[in-house]
């Protein structure tokens, strides 16, 4: 997005400055369309995490109680153990990843497309 505007052309009111002024003003409506796609796709990117988070949950109760049912069995429990704890390893991070990109990028960027950018 070139930005330069001369100040001579802007205080003159030329046909030049006129047609910058309309230049930058298209780039303006291309990068308010590129990031309010970026803020789209953000927002459809956290409800998929967060549908795979609960699912992700769903499957450690499940594996949760696979396990009691193998109280007598050390073995198999020892491992779906180990298994369960990874998995809750993984989804606690994933949790993580899933709010910090709603904060950060969905949240930031959409307020600043409302209160900077359209002036």
């Amino acid at each position: 997005m070139k930005a330069i505007i001369d100040n001579i052309e802007c205080q003159r009111d030329s046909p030049r400055f006129r047609q910058v002024l309309e230049e930058n003003e298209k780039d303006l409506d291309t990068l308010e369309g590129k990031l309010e796609k970026v803020v789209k796709q953000c927002n459809q990117m956290v409800a998929a995490g967060k549908q795979f988070n609960q699912e992700q949950e769903q499957l450690i109760h499940i594996l949760w109680d696979l396990a009691g049912y193998f109280g007598n069995d050390t073995n198999v429990q020892s491992a779906l153990n180990r298994m369960l704890a990874a998995l809750g390893e993984a989804a606690k991070y994933h949790t993580i990843l899933v709010d910090q990109a709603a904060r950060a990028v969905t949240k930031n960027l959409a307020s600043f497309i409302k209160n900077f950018y359209r002036i």
